[in-house]
């Protein structure tokens, strides 16, 4: 089966993410895709109560949903949690893989993947999808053509454009606007119980 791995801080997962992994198997070659919230929180302490209730509003927000699946693997290993060995890891849990699995990640992110922890290695493992998380977005830059030809296979997320304003829609959550249709009800009467909004 061909994977495709999402992981993210999901603080709290939105629409967005879920129509971004629905177009990834409606227009690219993978059949399944595997969330992988962030136990810890970039530039963040461990906060394991909010880490568990991001946890769980991921897999209200998939449930019924045939081809995602939920991985904890983050939780397991929240001490050593790069890339390349959670990927690692997914290949022992997921035996059956068909060619590479699919990786996917911020274009801010990626412009700096050869900084990460054995990128070299990770490279080997997947190919990179890549989703437009910033306003001067450029896929033609000198940058992206390097990296391709250094062996960091990718394609771009080429979501449409009134469906893919990610970088608005996080903004909004982050600044406590108004998050009608921007998350799902379940994960909205879930934040609602638990006084997360």
């Amino acid at each position: 089966m061909k994977y495709c791995v999402f992981c993210g801080s999901f603080n709290p997962i939105n629409n967005i993410d879920l129509d971004m992994a629905k177009f990834i198997l409606d227009k690219f070659d993978y059949e399944h895709v595997i969330f992988v919230p962030a136990y810890r929180l970039p530039q963040q302490s461990i906060n394991e109560k909010q880490a568990l209730h991001r946890y769980d509003m991921v897999k209200l927000a998939i449930e019924g949903e045939k081809h995602f699946s939920i991985s904890n693997v983050e939780y397991r290993n929240e001490k050593n949690s790069y890339p390349y060995n959670l990927i690692c890891e997914l290949y022992n849990i997921f035996p059956n893989v068909e060619g590479k699995m699919g990786f996917i990640i911020a274009s801010s992110e990626f412009e700096n993947i050869r900084l990460w922890y054995k990128a070299e290695e990770l490279k080997k493992k997947v190919d990179f999808l890549i989703y437009q998380n910033e306003d001067d977005f450029n896929p033609n830059k000198k940058r992206y053509t390097y990296l391709k030809e250094n062996g960091y296979n990718y394609q771009i997320i080429d979501m449409p454009s009134e469906n893919l304003s990610y970088a608005n829609v996080k903004r909004n959550i982050k600044n406590g606007s108004v998050v009608e249709n921007l998350i799902p009800d379940t994960v909205k009467e879930y934040m609602e119980k638990y006084n997360l909004l």
